[in-house]
């Protein structure tokens, strides 16, 4: 499920935003696509009709709400590929798949059936849509994510996280990390530094505009 080839030179460019719940995906991934003029696709947690039930019992919802993201994110990886001018996507299935899908087998919230379906279904987005081009992936200080995460207040999200779901899933994004080719991310620390601030955003603008000028 690791190291595809970026996709070919002539497509139109995907960006995928990776992270932490807490790092500020959505923030960043659109003021990047602004940016860069491109589009912008939010991960569509509000649409999920599961999310909120996985919140409250996840062995029972955990397999339908992958799946309703997953379907969400190749839908969108997909009208992105079409726009010729280029796109920025929060959270793609390679990153749901090898950070979620995973963590969520090894605690037995997934079956072993669940989690090849989860995998078969991240192939064919694949497929369908090839995987981004670049992964800007954020990361940050477990403690301060989760201050982040109880400050917006979202249904659910106080009680899903604690200290503890934090740091599994902090170890979670390291251990996918490390699969990943070098040449296919930008690494930022989201808690280290304010990265909305136009320098960062002009910063992060010129770095994917070199990446993508150089990939295969």
């Amino acid at each position: 499920m690791h190291g595809e080839p970026p996709a070919a030179a002539d497509h139109p460019p995907l960006i995928g935003v990776c992270g932490p719940v807490g790092a500020g995906k959505s923030t960043i991934g659109a003021l990047l696509a602004t940016a860069l003029r491109y589009q912008f696709f939010r991960e569509r947690y509000e649409d999920n009709p599961f999310f909120e039930r996985f919140l409250d019992d996840r062995p029972t919802w955990a397999f339908r709400s992958q799946v309703a993201f997953m379907l969400g994110s190749i839908e969108d990886a997909a009208h992105a590929r079409a726009d010729p001018n280029g796109a920025v996507i929060e959270r793609p299935t390679r990153e749901m798949f090898g950070v979620f899908v995973r963590s969520l087998h090894s605690d037995r919230s997934l079956a072993d059936d669940e989690r090849d379906t989860l995998e078969r279904l991240t192939e064919l987005g694949n497929k369908l849509a090839d995987p981004p081009d670049l992964l800007i992936v954020l990361s940050g200080d477990p403690r301060r994510l989760l201050e982040r995460i109880r400050a917006r207040g979202r249904r659910g999200e106080r009680t899903a996280y604690s200290p503890t779901v934090m740091e599994e899933l902090a170890t979670a994004y390291d251990d996918w990390r490390r699969t990943l080719d070098e040449s296919l991310v930008i690494d930022r620390d989201a808690t280290s530094r304010d990265l909305r601030q136009p320098e960062e955003i002009r910063s992060l603008k010129l770095e994917v505009q070199d990446r993508l000028q150089n990939r295969p």
